[in-house]
């Protein structure tokens, strides 16, 4: 249990938590709210994952 409360509480799973919060909420919105995703959806979406990939992926000291 310590070390899953290690883990959740990291500055890494909370990156990797953005991504799945970003792909989860246009999913979610198309197949629960039944709403279509437009071309300014997906390239919304594009430019949060762009962003979210520079953090995860920059180097760190």
């Amino acid at each position: 249990m310590l070390l899953f409360n290690h883990f959740h509480r990291s500055v890494e799973f909370m990156r990797h938590m953005e991504v799945c919060f970003i792909v989860l909420s246009v999913l979610w919105g198309w197949g629960i709210d039944k709403k279509t995703p437009d071309l300014y959806d997906w390239v919304g979406a594009g430019i949060c994952l762009v962003g979210v990939s520079v953090m995860l992926l920059a180097p760190r000291q």
